[in-house]
């Protein structure tokens, strides 16, 4: 999205921000969005951000959006009851 790419923190429950200048890339935010499971899967496209957290009850599939700044903005969340594993993006025709 932009000049900014996203990094899932399995261990702090959360997603950090980085920005891309040329060939540098530099975390901007540290924690751009938080979980309540542990984010293992991140997938990007079509200016959204698309995260899978898990805790031992289920999963949550959490879809973002980006303003012209980076700030990831909730447009939904699914709660799935099991595990699941990977991502994809992909817009839908309006």
């Amino acid at each position: 999205m932009g000049p900014f790419l996203y990094s899932s923190n399995s261990p702090s429950q959360s997603v950090s921000r980085y920005a891309v200048y040329g060939q540098k890339i530099v975390q901007d935010l540290a924690v751009a969005a938080s979980f309540i499971g542990n984010p293992t899967d991140i997938a990007s496209g079509d200016g959204l951000v698309a995260v899978i957290d898990g805790t031992s009850s289920g999963s949550q599939l959490s879809i973002f959006s980006g303003d012209e700044d980076g700030n990831l903005i909730l447009k939904n969340a699914i709660t799935i009851p099991g595990a699941i594993n990977g991502v994809a993006v992909v817009r839908g025709r309006d």
